[in-house]
């Protein structure tokens, strides 16, 4: 079951994709940004000079955004597009990473298997595992960094995580993840070399951009500054990340609570997530999407319950399983259930013969 909601919300996504309508301002306002590149506009400009669009982020999805386009046609629907598959792509990727990591830390083939699809299954993945945002790239970046890192492979997880700050400049879940595992691990001497590599790294790319852009301070720092902080929309954007993922967050409190966690790098990147996401949330403007990384370790983390529910249905007698199994497919994907249509397909498409998904329209997109 979780299986085929999970395909046929990728199939929904890859339907969307020319949909001309977006869930808020930012995709749209990115897509005529990427558009504007395309037409030779610099990558970082004066946004206090019409049009008044600044570009908040840093310059690698932009810049890639930029390159697919045209496979897409011309026009800012085109790069609305390209971004869009650029996203999926990124969602695809965590989905990986999710289950390598699931596996790293103990959890058996179909526990890691059942815990990545219901992470596909969750509201803030349904809509933001399509819709074009910097937050899936960045994601993919984190987890990789981090699955590079407990590989052995340092340099490769320092890089990733310098390319995640050139996605998304507030993104520093990765390198706080393994500065803190290494701390707690007695290896303070290595914290601090990683935390002053990554810094000095990022100091030195950052100095080489203002240089060749002399408006992207402006832009990725200036036109994000906080003037007041929002104590209401972290207690928000947590409830509907516990509300919408019910049953990750049950296997995640028996797996902390039950089973041994022998991979302390994964709890690191819980903490450090659950309260970087908290702090971002602070600025205004902020959305559900910013608790993407703490939904990523949540998942990880809830492998190892699910991992314990399905061995102790091993135990049981076949219809006493098939009973039990269709309750955690059902508390997996309470989520999409109760998801609006506007982001889930209802229960008749899904078990619907057609591979044909009904997408929204609405008026050419308008120039004004």
């Amino acid at each position: 079951m979780l299986a085929l909601l999970a395909l046929r919300t990728m199939q929904g996504w890859l339907c969307r994709i020319a949909a001309p309508l977006t869930g808020d301002y930012g995709p749209a306002q990115l897509a005529i940004y990427v558009d504007m590149l395309v037409k030779g506009a610099p990558l970082y400009r004066d946004f206090r000079v019409a049009p008044f669009i600044p570009l908040v982020y840093g310059p690698v999805v932009p810049a890639v955004t930029a390159k697919l386009a045209p496979m897409f046609g011309i026009g800012p629907l085109a790069a609305l597009e390209a971004g869009r598959l650029l996203t999926i792509a990124s969602t695809i990727v965590v989905c990986a990473m999710i289950f390598v990591l699931a596996r790293r830390i103990g959890a058996r083939l179909g526990a890691a298997m059942v815990a990545t699809l219901a992470f596909v299954l969750s509201p803030i993945v349904l809509r933001w595992g399509f819709e074009y945002r910097v937050d899936m790239p960045v994601l993919a970046c984190e987890l990789g960094g981090i699955l590079a890192f407990g590989s052995g492979a340092t340099a490769a997880a320092i890089a990733l995580f310098v390319v995640s700050f050139f996605i998304k400049q507030a993104q520093a879940v990765g390198i706080a993840t393994v500065v803190l595992f290494c701390w707690i691990s007695g290896q303070r001497r290595r914290a601090i070399t990683l935390a002053l590599i990554w810094l000095a790294t990022v100091a030195a790319g950052s100095v080489l951009l203002a240089e060749v852009y002399p408006y992207y301070l402006l832009n990725s720092f200036g036109g994000v500054r906080t003037m007041h902080p929002d104590f209401t929309a972290p207690v928000l954007f947590f409830s509907i990340l516990i509300g919408g993922n019910i049953g990750l967050t049950i296997f995640a409190i028996i797996a902390l609570t039950r089973r041994p966690m022998s991979d302390r790098l994964m709890l690191c990147m819980l903490i450090v997530a659950s309260i970087h996401d908290l702090a971002s949330c602070l600025r205004w403007g902020s959305n559900a999407y910013y608790f993407l990384p703490a939904l990523a370790a949540l998942t990880i983390i809830a492998s190892g319950g699910i991992d314990l529910a399905l061995e102790r249905m091993r135990a049981m007698r076949a219809i006493a399983q098939l009973g039990a199994g269709a309750a955690l497919a059902l508390l997996l994907s309470l989520g999409f259930i109760l998801a609006p249509r506007a982001i889930a397909m209802s229960m008749r498409e899904v078990v619907s013969p057609s591979i044909h998904c009904d997408v929204a329209t609405a008026d050419p997109w308008d120039r004004r």
